[in-house]
């Protein structure tokens, strides 16, 4: 059934759709550019650097003839440091996917840098060769080059991705990373807009989120931004293009409510709908359908996104909690996890709360731990009064239940948000203390040796389903000894936005928490099999059909044969048809992405029939 769904969308959205061939050019094959053709395509880049022409996995300076002892050193010292990675062009922030992707049969990591010095180093799915882009026209080349050749370009910024979409073997790297400017603007007027926005950010689409924090911290105000990896993810890639949900999402909207124009290379076939423009700005006054695309129809599938403007806000004072309670009583743990998700799935949703929580399974100990910011809080206020009693409620509550002598958390007031990221990371420096984050949990390394493969799978949840104890049990059965990850990102200022204001899946407006469910296995096909069908299960469970269910889609299951319909929902349609017109011969595919469904899980060949 699930497979008979997904080949009636590839028949219902192919119409139309005429890609050059049936096949992408792979390496070793008489279509493969030669060292020349690159040599001369490497000429006509804004200059000698933008060439990439052998990149390598970051771990090969480890291995065999490749080996390096000064780089070698470089590299174990920094293996998990996100900074160092974002600047690897053949790095990706989880490891897995430089050595196989989520399609993948052979599950080796081929260029581990804890495996042996004299085992060389394959090429996994780090594309050879490519561009570091450092201004617009050598995206346009990148794509040309790509183009003449029939090689699938891969869009990378900062290897952020749990997906597999910013690498791709038999690709051709598009690297975004060295757009790096940030400027603050006022009374900015988007393209063809009459109406002037007073405060804007503008920035490249290799800008960090802690360089846009520091930027905008300079004139007290602040960005709807993205706060995992110490401020490491890209302001304008994945991020943005997947919604983007932030902490600040609950008082200021997603990313797409706040993004106010996009610059976009678009693919050499498709400009004919944009009056052969290779290069376009979009606005919600100017290609408008673009710029409604832009904003949660999937990162690297509409074009190549080169500069964004965001609204900015005053960053005003607030609150902030942090929370952690531990036992060693299965029992205890369960109530535990029952009083925090309740509690977050309606008073907090309610009181307009954004932040995290981590339930996590331990061998000798069950952890909950959490931290919590409520932006716009004026000091001595009657809010300040009910945020405090609502919060120090669930840690009261908390602690009960846990039997714990010491309190478990704080309620500590806070001048800005920027005092926040000071605490989650040492002044988004990189050096912050020892807070559970995401990343902890899809850590890259572990005591010198590879990480286990990460399984996930999300779902946006309804109060309803947090009003309910028995479905909430139900849920926590199912999901024992998983890590379960909270985001308390949507509700408020998400919802008042319309269903179809921008791309990305309508059950942002209405559903209230971003649940996570994610397994750690060592990475062999049936152990890895057996996981990803468990964690799916926890979430969808009877519900993975229905037409209501939507997840993050860069926090998905591998395998979702509904993907269209939980990624995108009621929108794919609409996103479908205007792929067709910016990209007909499909140059831009990723993994899981509009268009997608027509080629095969390797994104290699068309699927037959």
């Amino acid at each position: 059934m699930k497979r008979f769904l997904l080949f009636a969308i590839i028949a219902a959205t192919s119409a139309g759709a005429a890609p050059a061939a049936k096949c992408r050019c792979q390496q070793g094959q008489d279509c493969w550019p030669t060292s020349s053709d690159i040599e001369a395509f490497g000429k006509t880049l804004s200059r000698p650097e933008a060439l990439l022409a052998n990149i390598r996995p970051p771990a090969s300076v480890c291995h065999g003839s490749e080996y390096d002892e000064t780089s070698c050193t470089a590299a174990n010292a920094s293996w998990a440091n996100p900074f160092w990675l974002s600047e690897q062009p053949g790095a990706m922030q989880e490891h897995l996917y430089e050595a196989v992707g989520p399609y993948a049969n052979n599950d080796t990591l081929v260029c581990d840098i804890a495996t042996p010095k004299e085992q060389p180093c394959g090429q996994g799915e780090v594309p050879t060769f490519g561009v570091e882009a450092h201004e617009d026209s050598d995206v346009v080349k990148a794509l040309d080059f790509a183009h003449r050749h029939n090689i699938r370009p891969v869009i990378k910024n900062t290897g952020h991705d749990f997906m597999g979409r910013s690498a791709g073997s038999d690709g051709f790297l598009v690297w975004t990373h060295r757009l790096k400017n940030a400027t603050v603007e006022t009374d900015f007027v988007p393209a063809g807009c009459t109406k002037k926005e007073p405060h804007a950010l503008r920035l490249g689409a290799g800008v960090q989120w802690n360089d846009a924090y520091n930027t905008v911290a300079a004139v007290n105000r602040t960005v709807v931004g993205g706060i995992s990896g110490n401020g490491t993810v890209g302001s304008a890639g994945g991020w943005l293009a997947g919604a983007g949900h932030s902490i600040l999402s609950p008082a200021h909207g997603l990313g797409v409510d706040n993004v106010l124009q996009f610059r976009v290379v678009l693919p050499p076939a498709g400009n004919r709908a944009y009056a052969n423009r290779r290069i376009v700005t979009a606005s919600s006054c100017s290609h408008p359908d673009l710029f409604w695309a832009l904003r949660g129809g999937g990162g690297g599938t509409f074009g190549v996104v080169t500069e964004v403007v965001y609204r900015t806000h005053e960053d005003r004072p607030g609150l902030s909690a942090f929370g952690s309670v531990n036992t060693t009583d299965a029992a205890v743990f369960k109530r535990l996890t029952h009083a925090f998700l309740q509690t977050i799935g309606t008073t907090f949703v309610d009181d307009k709360w954004g932040g995290y929580g981590f339930i996590t399974p331990l061998p000798t100990v069950n952890a909950i731990s959490f931290y919590l910011y409520r932006t716009d809080v004026l000091p001595d206020s009657d809010e300040e009064r009910t945020l405090n009693r609502t919060m120090t409620g669930l840690l009261d509550r908390l602690q009960r239940i846990a039997a714990s002598p010491q309190p478990i958390g704080t309620v500590t007031r806070l001048p800005n948000f920027q005092a926040l990221l000071a605490i989650f990371n040492g002044g988004v420096s990189g050096s912050g203390p020892s807070v559970q984050r995401r990343d902890d949990v899809h850590k890259r390394s572990d005591n010198g040796k590879s990480a286990p493969r990460t399984f996930e799978t999300s779902r946006l949840l309804p109060r309803t389903f947090f009003e309910n104890s028995s479905a909430v049990n139900e849920y926590l059965d199912a999901a024992e000894g998983t890590n379960i990850l909270t985001h308390n990102v949507l509700g408020g200022a998400v919802s008042q936005h319309g269903a179809d204001s921008a791309a990305a899946h309508p059950g942002w407006r209405k559903n209230v928490v971003h649940v996570l469910s994610l397994a750690n296995e060592p990475v062999t096909s049936k152990e890895a099999k057996k996981t990803l069908d468990k964690v799916t299960n926890i979430v969808y469970g009877k519900d993975r059909a229905a037409k209501d269910v939507a997840c993050y889609l860069n926090e998905a299951p591998y395998d979702d044969d509904y993907w269209p319909r939980s990624f995108f929902g009621s929108h794919w349609e609409r996103l479908s048809h205007l792929k067709r017109a910016v990209d007909p011969l499909d140059q831009l595919i990723v993994y899981r992405g509009v268009g997608s469904e027509r080629w095969s899980d390797d994104l290699k060949c068309l699927r037959s029939g």
